[in-house]
């Protein structure tokens, strides 16, 4: 068996180049924005307003009816985390996936410490 050398590629099928081609490149995050968008919010203006007979439904009201709140306070931030999962596969794509903890890092120092 050869040694490979420090050059060559992976020969996995899996393994794509990152985004070369800038612009097409970003028209297809832009065409992939607009239905995570709309998932986004469907999820997340759903589970705020269908949180308390969610609950209702699954766990019953009796015991279960404060986690329809904590439910509630979690819709709004749903939303986002769709937008932060696209965001995070493009920057993959981009080869600049060494990016995205630190920004996640520096979501997490600036949030509020009341949530």
């Amino acid at each position: 068996m050869r040694p490979r050398s420090s050059s060559a590629r992976p020969s996995s099928r899996g393994f794509r180049a990152p985004a070369a081609n800038v612009a097409a490149f970003n028209e297809e995050v832009r065409s992939a924005l607009r239905p995570i968008l709309w998932l986004g919010a469907l999820g997340g203006v759903g589970t705020f307003l269908f949180a308390d007979q969610a609950i209702g439904m699954i766990y019953g009201q009796r015991s279960f009816a404060p986690a329809g709140a904590i439910l509630k306070v979690y819709g709004p931030g749903l939303f986002l985390v769709f937008i932060d999962v696209l965001f995070g596969n493009a920057l993959t794509a981009m080869g600049r996936a060494t990016a995205l903890p630190s920004r996640r890092l520096a979501a997490w120092c600036s949030a509020p410490r009341w949530i």
